[in-house]
């Protein structure tokens, strides 16, 4: 393969990555203020040992639990869980969990330091492949081994 379509390639497979990359982002869990309402989107709850009991009948014991809050009826909260019945197969369940039962709760936010550390190194390591595939060095020109501005092939 000739090195320009190796570049070709590498720039689509890089830009293909940055966009797999950019659509998962570096995400933390950061605490939901005690008493604060939990907002929708992705948590991880602690259940209380009462909460973890109350839902052990369900399949979903335990004393965390991870889904995404969909909406919140009255002191209970409505999640959309995966339930891994089969490994080739999961599906998506509702769950209610009282908010009673739930100890502390862990909203899932972008980590924007952390992420643009990730995409900084990645750019520059595209820069380094495309230019070993290249030949680009970033030097003037010459011949090896001659210092730049002095080449003898005319001038």
């Amino acid at each position: 393969m000739r090195p320009r379509a190796a570049a070709t390639r590498l720039t689509r497979f890089a830009a293909g990555a940055a966009a797999v990359t950019a659509t998962s982002g570096c995400f933390a869990l950061v605490p939901v203020p005690s008493g604060a309402p939990i907002p929708p989107g992705d948590v991880r709850l602690h259940l209380t040992p009462e909460g973890s009991a109350r839902l052990a009948g369900s399949g979903f014991g335990g004393p965390t639990l991870d889904g995404r809050v969909v909406r919140t009826e009255g002191g209970v909260l409505v999640l959309a869980v995966v339930a891994v019945g089969r490994a080739d197969r999961p599906t998506v369940d509702t769950l209610r969990v009282a908010v009673a039962d739930v100890a502390v709760a862990e909203r899932r936010r972008l980590a924007r330091g952390r992420t643009a550390v990730v995409y900084g190194s990645l750019a520059a390591l595209a820069v380094v492949v495309v230019r070993g595939l290249t030949g680009a060095s970033g030097g003037a020109g010459g011949p090896p081994g001659e210092p730049p501005g002095t080449g003898t092939s005319g001038g």
